[in-house]
């Protein structure tokens, strides 16, 4: 065990070449090689920009995210009634699974990209895991339209759909038009990159589905329907 400091707050127990680290109302394994604890200080960024609801009663929510990496997402949010994590790269799964074990997650796992076709794509997985994106290069992996899993999972509402896909957000909600053409979705919290001209993109894409930006943070921005 490494005690990291009373003022840090944070007690170390390492597993292998991972790290487990008690959070406010929750505790995940992490490689910390791979970046994969740096989402949680964009997490609270996004509280205090309005890009994240909380205080909301999501006990009875159905969570939907997409790269979800070792799962702080879907942990920070709080506990939901049904999550579906959806993330590519093998080697993070098994971490993601472990963390949903850890904190008695309803949680179903899919090991897939999310793209606008039914298809297998390349991914680079060679640098921090929290950076891994669909390119011409890299190890194969399945990608399944979330229209697809959506159907074979019977899921017919979600309270909030999360996409941190690596500037791969409008094909996944390209592969997500039939659930949002039904109005099967509340709330859409998305990566978006100014100089990429993602966020246009994004306002552009979700408009005619009847969302409309509801909060825009440095790196997300939230979509809420009505």
């Amino acid at each position: 065990m490494t005690r990291l400091g009373r003022d840090g707050g944070w007690s170390a127990n390492r597993f292998g070449g991972s790290i487990r680290l008690p959070f406010p109302g929750f505790e995940a394994d992490f490689e910390l090689s791979q970046g994969e604890i740096t989402p949680y200080a964009q997490m609270l960024r996004d509280v205090d920009e309005g890009v994240i609801p909380r205080g909301a009663d999501t006990t009875d929510w159905t969570v939907v995210d997409c790269g979800a990496n070792v799962g702080l997402f879907s942990l920070f949010l709080g506990a939901a009634g049904r999550v579906i994590v959806i993330e590519p790269n093998p080697d993070t799964c098994q971490r993601l699974q472990r963390n949903m074990d850890l904190n008695d997650v309803n949680a179903t796992l899919v090991q897939a990209a999310v793209s606008s076709s039914d298809t297998t794509v390349r991914m680079n997985f060679a640098g921090p895991s929290v950076l891994a994106e669909i390119g011409e290069k890299g190890v194969e992996v399945p990608a399944r339209r979330l229209d697809s899993v959506f159907s074979a999972l019977g899921v017919d509402q979600i309270d909030l759909l999360k996409l941190d896909v690596e500037r791969h957000e409008i094909p996944a909600l390209e592969g997500a038009s039939e659930t949002l053409s039904r109005r099967r979705v509340k709330c859409i919290v998305a990566e978006h990159n100014r100089e990429a001209g993602t966020l246009a993109a994004l306002d552009q894409h979700l408009l005619p589905y009847g969302f409309r930006r509801r909060a825009t943070g440095q790196v997300n921005a939230r979509f809420d329907l009505g």
